[in-house]
């Protein structure tokens, strides 16, 4: 017997993140991704099969995988987030926590002088010190629980973050073909 789940949608790349909107669904599995599909090109999008990733957002942010439909029917609510890199060289996500994305540009090296990572959250981005986990720079305008909670994410995850940031932006000569 199915039920009515409400999907909330949204889109995210190195350029933009905006919420697309909630529907609800009614159906079977089988009839979930067509309907993400239908509902994704409506807003304006198809879906980018070389770097386009669907994502279940909870509490940290995941592929979409076959193991994942018990627990994603199991809910009430089911947020889903497309990803579509339109610069793969660019930006890297790597951490979703809280409703904060974690993301490094893997071109800019370290600008700021260390590595670093950067937070979004309601459209404003700061950018924390991985090594010492403070901020560097921004703020996250009228949510500074957030921002306080992005700080403690990165400092608790430093070794996560660390080799990340490795991984994107210190090896993106390499990956990328940078100078």
């Amino acid at each position: 017997m199915n039920s009515n789940k409400v999907v909330k949608l949204s889109f995210g790349n190195n350029v933009k993140r905006e919420n697309l909107g909630e529907y609800t669904f009614s159906s079977g599995r089988a009839d979930f991704l067509p309907f993400v599909y239908e509902h994704l090109e409506k807003s304006g999008y198809s879906f980018n099969k070389e770097f386009g990733q669907l994502l279940v957002e909870d509490k940290s942010l995941h592929l979409l995988s076959d193991s994942d439909w018990d627990y994603i029917f199991g809910k009430e609510e089911i947020n889903v987030r497309y990803l579509d890199i339109v610069a793969p060289c660019n930006e890297a996500n790597v951490d979703y926590y809280e409703g904060i994305t974690f993301f490094f540009h893997t071109k800019e090296q370290t600008h700021l002088g260390m590595p670093h990572v950067h937070a979004e959250y309601s459209g404003n981005e700061i950018s924390i010190c991985i090594e010492k986990g403070k901020l560097l720079r921004g703020k996250f305008k009228g949510h500074y629980s957030k921002g306080k909670l992005a700080l403690k994410r990165v400092e608790s995850r430093k070794d996560f973050f660390m080799e990340e940031w490795y991984k994107w932006v210190a090896n993106s000569q390499k990956l990328c073909g940078n100078k």
